[in-house]
């Protein structure tokens, strides 16, 4: 009875509209989707019913349910502005940028460094020989091999390699819709311009200042700025690389602040900053790049730099006959910089990741470098000494020609093409498959290294006692240093192969040619690395923080160089000839004075102290497992 008065009272379902066939017959809908009952009953062949929006109260609900869809569209639009960096670019994986910076925090990779924690680390292939990782797990296989000869027993294992250098991982914002427009006071910006054009752009002129300059106060004057988001965008840039370098910030409070800047330059890309070909695009992207550098974003940095090279390659930048069809000399030297500016940023990311790089030799030549100055230069007979707002560009076209040899090196000996040839000799043993050849390619290497050295402008020359700029003074140490550095790489592959081979050392051997050769060539490796632990300590003894960053590479650099000169002289003790030419005691005051320069950037966060940690047990291992 029950149920019979409830079959009795049950009432038609409403619906907010009838399909088209019902409400022409005006019969009753219920609505079903995709076919409503009465047209199932009808037995039609269409599977689904025809439905339009009426106007009028009754729909509510397709109102309520467009807006819905609308709202969804446009929370889509943003979200794929967000996350435009997930398109491929020349077939380069390319992750956002979210889940880039998750992917580092979980390699703990550090973009200078690129140091991995463990050897069954997941990235294998991150970084290539020419990286201070790949040598660093040899000098480890090495110690591991002869503490089991020694000890017959397997000793711990090495701490883990330290994972990242520069500024710590943050929490990334992913709640943010709208993009920052939100810039610093106007005289905190002008202090950070101010120390862009003094630290960074003197060791990297990508910009050109006066352009810059009127951008910079336009926008400040509130009136529309040509290409306003890029610029914005590149004006971050700046103020991140410039936060992070900037001697007159306290070393704790650097990486926050450059941080903040990096987010909102992000937060301003969209499809048209990627579609829009300038050169205000390739000189955000490089300093993005730049600034990358000193952060645990590895992927982020290398993808970076990518991008500025492939829009170079789109605006022809790389062509000689487009740099010769711009409307002024200002114009054709502005992009003769920045497309070497790509040039000099792939040799440094190759050398450090140890990649191929993406410009061949013959791609870098066919533009001419940029001209040095205005006017007659006889910077090459006696110190140079320009007008009050001239610039120059000597240390940018010296290291132009430096990192050429350095690229040359490293596709010699640190490209798997380059052990391609095999040759049936002696020499194999210590110079790898090429033989009497890699030690000839190393001889005619290390004689460009001396010509440049000998043909440096007089400023630049680190041993000539002249009265320099601090500006000078600086950019003679970095020349220096990176040259000290490319020379460690040009001999260290040799010095590897010496390590190897000196637990079967046969003293009849040292009369041969390879091997006496394979011996210079590692005891002149030892001596570069000897000579960048004396450069940088000598600049340090004495000095505060700020002044010796103005003298110096960027601290990140400076960590980079020395502990791989302090992995070098690793490698030097595993050898007891080596140790006895040099001596002991230099190689082993060396070694303290590495570990103290890393002490003395431990305030520049954790990431320090964790080199100085693994070098110091690095070098603690050795000799005990070598003694017993």
């Amino acid at each position: 009875e029950n149920g019979a008065g409830l079959e009795k009272t049950k009432k038609r379902q409403r619906v907010a509209a009838a399909c088209n066939e019902c409400r022409a017959k005006k019969i009753k809908c219920d609505g079903h989707l995709p076919l409503c009952t009465p047209c199932k009953r009808k037995d039609r062949h269409s599977e689904t019913c025809n439905w339009s929006v009426r106007n009028g109260r009754r729909n509510r609900v397709a109102e309520d349910q467009l807006e819905l869809l609308q709202r969804r569209i446009e929370e889509l639009e943003r979200e794929r502005q967000h996350s435009v960096l997930q398109d491929r670019h020349d077939a380069v994986p390319l992750p956002t940028p979210h889940s880039i910076d998750h992917v580092d925090s979980c390699n703990d990779t550090n973009a200078m460094m690129g140091f991995v924690e463990e050897e069954h680390h997941s990235f294998p292939n991150d970084f290539g020989n020419s990286s201070v990782t790949s040598f660093t797990n040899q000098i480890r296989s090495l110690v591991d091999r002869q503490s089991l000869d020694s000890d017959h027993q397997k000793q711990p294992n090495l701490p883990g390699i330290p994972m990242q250098l520069g500024s710590h991982n943050y929490t990334e914002n992913t709640s943010s819709e709208i993009f920052d427009y939100v810039l610093p006071s106007r005289q905190r910006a002008d202090q950070i311009l101010d120390s862009y054009w003094t630290i960074v752009d003197t060791l990297y002129p990508f910009l050109d200042r006066d352009e810059i300059n009127s951008r910079y106060d336009t926008l400040w004057s509130g009136e529309p700025v040509d290409d306003g988001r890029i610029f914005l965008c590149l004006l971050n840039a700046i103020f991140s690389i410039s936060s992070v370098s900037d001697p007159s910030i306290r070393p704790e409070r650097r990486a926050p602040s450059a941080h903040v800047f990096y987010e909102r330059a992000r937060d301003l890309f969209n499809l048209d900053l990627f579609q829009s070909r300038s050169i205000l695009t390739i000189q955000c992207f490089l300093l993005l790049g730049q600034y990358l550098q000193s952060t645990s974003n590895l992927q982020q940095c290398w993808i970076f730099v990518g991008f500025a090279i492939r829009v170079a390659q789109g605006l022809g930048l790389d062509k000689p006959s487009i740099n010769a069809q711009a409307e002024t000399e200002e114009r054709k030297n502005l992009m003769r910089r920045v497309w070497h500016g790509c040039v000099l940023m792939d040799r440094a990311l190759s050398m450090t990741f140890g990649r191929p790089s993406m410009i061949t030799a013959q791609a870098a030549a066919l533009v001419p470098r940029p001209i040095a100055h205005e006017g007659q230069c006889a910077c090459y007979t006696k110190v140079c000494r320009l007008a009050p707002g001239s610039e120059e560009s000597h240390f940018f076209l010296e290291s132009l020609k430096l990192y050429e040899y350095m690229n040359e090196t490293l596709l010699s000996f640190y490209c798997p093409t380059s052990q391609d040839q095999l040759e049936d000799d002696p020499y194999t043993i210590y110079f790898g498959n090429l033989g009497i050849k890699a030690a000839k390619i190393i001889l005619d290497i290390d004689n460009k290294l001396c010509a440049w050295r000998r043909c440096l402008p007089i400023h630049l020359q680190h041993h000539h006692d002249v009265d320099k700029t601090t500006i000078h003074h600086r950019q003679s140490n970095v020349l220096w240093l990176r040259h000290c550095h490319v020379r460690v790489l040009l001999f260290r592959p040799v010095l590897s192969r010496l390590c190897t081979q000196a637990a079967c050392h046969d003293r009849s051997v040292e009369a041969t040619m390879w091997w006496t050769l394979a011996f210079q060539y590692s005891r002149l490796c030892v001596k570069a690395a000897l000579e960048t632990i004396r450069v940088v300590s000598s600049v340090m003894e004495g000095r505060e923080h700020e002044e010796i960053e103005r003298l110096l590479p960027a601290w990140w650099y400076c960590i980079f160089y020395v502990y791989t000169a302090g992995t070098v002289l690793l490698a030097a003790r595993l050898h007891p000839l080596i140790m006895a030419d040099i001596s002991e005691k230099t190689i082993l005051n060396s070694c303290n004075t590495a570990i103290n320069i890393l002490h003395r950037f431990e305030q520049f966060g954790q990431p320090a102290t964790l080199f100085v940690t693994a070098l110091s047990a690095l070098f603690d291992q050795v000799p005990r497992r070598l003694q017993g």
